[in-house]
């Protein structure tokens, strides 16, 4: 990809940067129960920032490639953001998961009980981000130890994104995960990846 893109024409960086801003512009577009005002005016900000200034500087440079990779992610994410709303409207995902058992393998840390996973549903649909690093970033969906087949159905690469469900007395992100697919699908993991439960 980062060939493709250092021998990108002109005409091809305006293509791109003219596909984000559309996108983003249709989203703003869209009515206030599909959206939220503030989140649309953070994903257009993200997203016509990165396409400006691929536009104003070309590419080329390692500077302007992270903008790029920028504005792609502000799309998935206004993709997932969207996805969640949408579920809003209709069947909100489900918010409450009983007996749930949350293990931390790092720290051996085993709680039991409900968890509430309104404050994350709610995070993704507004755009925030938890402050970790592989807070909506994409979920690989590899198999676990001793088994050929994936964790969630087989999909494209990209297809899953993780977002972090903070777990209480653990330190960082934990081990908990909403797992969001691009048909919609909706995944909780409370230990690290190990089992998923459907969230519709």
């Amino acid at each position: 990809m980062e060939h493709a893109i250092r021998n990108a024409s002109r005409e091809d960086v305006e293509r791109v940067a003219h596909g984000v801003i559309v996108a983003t512009k249709e989203w703003l577009d869209k009515p206030a129960y599909e959206k939220g005002e503030s989140l649309g005016r953070a994903t257009t900000s993200l997203a016509a920032d990165a396409a400006m200034g691929v536009l104003t500087e070309g590419l080329g440079t390692l500077g302007t490639l992270r903008k790029v990779e920028r504005a792609a992610e502000a799309a998935d994410h206004v993709r997932d953001v969207e996805r969640v709303a949408a579920a809003a409207a209709k069947d909100r995902p489900t918010r409450f998961v009983s007996g749930t058992t949350v293990i931390d393998r790092r720290t051996g840390t085993v709680l039991e009980g409900t968890v509430d996973l309104k404050p994350t549903l709610d995070r993704i649909e507004s755009g925030g981000r938890f402050p970790h690093r592989n807070d909506g970033a994409v979920f690989q969906n590899r198999s676990l130890p001793g088994s050929d087949t994936p964790s969630l159905p087989n999909q494209s690469p990209g297809y899953y994104r993780e977002y972090v469900h903070p777990t209480p007395v653990t330190h960082g992100p934990g081990p908990q995960r909403v797992v969001i697919g691009k048909g919609g699908e909706m995944y909780h993991t409370p230990d690290h990846y190990q089992t998923f439960v459907p969230l519709k």
